[in-house]
């Protein structure tokens, strides 16, 4: 299994902001959780049902094999899940994922 890693600017790219606008976003997601960044059991399992139930809503399937030059393939991958949810909000707008998983 490989781990791989990136950096905010790839992130950024992928999600078509600049580097500086998504470390805002960050520090802001970062002070509304008052810093408390575990996830519980509990939790965990709450948002995997969560996604799974959305995985066979939308008949999607999982790609297993990753193909030779990933990165790209996986800006494409992330373009095209943004273009879909964008336009299942449209259609149907409702509460973000797992918002009523939230611990208080």
């Amino acid at each position: 299994m490989i781990n791989r890693h990136y950096n905010n600017s790839f992130y950024a790219r992928v999600g078509g902001i600049s580097n500086a606008e998504l470390n805002n976003l960050e520090l802001d997601l970062l002070f509304h959780l008052d810093f408390r960044l575990q996830v519980t059991g509990h939790m965990f399992e709450g948002y995997c049902t969560h996604l799974e139930r959305e995985m066979i809503l939308a008949e999607q399937r999982i790609e297993r094999s990753l193909p030779k030059n990933v990165e790209d393939s996986e800006i494409e991958n992330h373009e095209k899940q943004r273009q879909v949810i964008d336009a299942r909000r449209r259609v149907q707008p409702s509460m973000s994922p797992g918002s009523a998983l939230l611990d208080p």
